[in-house]
């Protein structure tokens, strides 16, 4: 897409998600059907992304991703969970929890350089 959304500065991060909340998946997955954001995500899907496709647990995470690509930002940050499209399992802190932290891992796989290239394409 070429055109930029203008919405957010130039001189601003942009990110999906941290390690302090849900993954984007996780996140979708844990929205009402009759929810505003998932209706806000499908009217902006519908008018800016078409070629998208309506929002749902399989593709929300490269439409958050896509959104952040195409803002006014210079740079943006995804967690490897939403690259991967991964749900709340892969979650890593759960704010205000003493256990169970910081245990999910990337683990070396044969399509790291497959996911390598698809991350570094603009």
């Amino acid at each position: 897409m070429s055109r930029r959304c203008k919405a957010i500065p130039q001189n601003a991060f942009i990110y999906t998600g941290t390690h302090d909340n849900q993954t984007t998946r996780g996140w979708w997955e844990s929205l009402p059907e009759n929810s505003p954001s998932r209706l806000n995500l499908a009217v902006f899907c519908k008018r800016f992304l078409p070629q998208c496709g309506l929002p749902n647990a399989d593709n929300v995470h490269q439409i958050l991703i896509e959104i952040a690509r195409i803002s006014a930002c210079e740079r943006y940050i995804v967690p490897m969970q939403d690259v991967l499209g991964l749900d709340d399992d892969a979650r890593m802190n759960i704010p205000g929890t003493a256990l169970g932290n910081w245990q999910w891992r990337l683990l070396h796989r044969a399509e790291s350089k497959i996911l390598i290239d698809e991350v570094s394409s603009p």
